[in-house]
């Protein structure tokens, strides 16, 4: 996913990580815009994938996150540990194309 710059005559793709030696046939390329849900703007927000820490990161320090019974007893939840300041914990990058400038936005979690 990659943002387009404003007046862009043209956009490049790259293919990252490739071997050596390898060549590519490319056939049916497409490049769509990207639709976003502002209702979903955290990615495995309720870590409903498979017990993993997917999109999650940690903000600060050596804070560790780790997968735990989720709150009253079902589901999963992200456990936030080693947080050296009051201000490290979980983190995660928002979908900016979701978000208008000067928007207000309200978090909730259990």
């Amino acid at each position: 996913l990659f943002r387009l710059p404003e007046n862009s005559p043209r956009v490049f793709w790259e293919l990252e990580r490739a071997p050596d030696n390898v060549e590519f046939i490319v056939d049916n390329a497409s490049i769509k815009p990207v639709t976003c849900n502002p209702d979903m703007l955290l990615k495995n927000g309720k870590l409903e994938d498979a017990g993993v820490s997917k999109y999650w990161d940690t903000w600060g320090g050596e804070v560790g996150l780790d997968i735990v019974t989720g709150y009253g007893g079902s589901g999963n939840a992200l456990k936030a540990f080693k947080r050296p300041h009051l201000s490290h914990g979980p983190a995660q990058i928002i979908d900016m194309d979701c978000i208008n400038a000067g928007e207000r936005l309200a978090f909730q979690a259990k």
